[in-house]
């Protein structure tokens, strides 16, 4: 799962694309992933109407699908992983189905991150994961 996250500075404002490591959007396979959908719809991007369309249908036949499946929230459970349906702030009215790991991440500071974006030429970075809870997952205390 990404999202748009914009730093300030006093020399300059930067948009970087964030990623979760332990959280996922699921979909049927289409032309566009949800990162293609956004920008074509923001006009960053090819914007093809048919990928468009394909990506909505393939986004409510999974709901459908997932919501028509008792049960399947709670194995996705047993097995550590939460089954929702959320909703993106650029996409207020797509439920989209996604599927997050029992570790949380979290975002370092924009120094940090500013940085690392920097360095790489890249302007994306992903979450990083709690180190103590990845411990204490891997110990298995958590």
């Amino acid at each position: 799962m990404e999202c748009a996250h914009e730093i300030k500075t006093d020399r300059e404002t930067k948009t970087i694309t964030m990623a979760s490591p332990v959280r996922w959007v699921v979909s049927f396979t289409s032309a566009y992933g949800l990162s293609q959908m956004r920008q074509g719809l923001a006009g960053k991007g090819e914007r093809r109407i048919e990928h468009i369309r394909q990506f909505v249908v393939n986004a409510l036949v999974t709901q459908a699908a997932i919501g028509q499946a008792t049960g399947l929230g709670a194995l996705f459970a047993d097995l550590r992983y939460l089954l929702q349906t959320e909703f993106s702030p650029d996409l207020p009215k797509l439920p989209l189905t996604t599927i997050t790991f029992g570790l949380p991440s979290f975002r370092p500071p924009n120094d940090l991150i500013m940085a690392a974006t920097s360095f790489s030429g890249i302007p994306a970075f992903i979450e990083l994961v709690d180190a103590v809870s990845l411990w204490l997952w891997m110990s298995g205390s958590g």
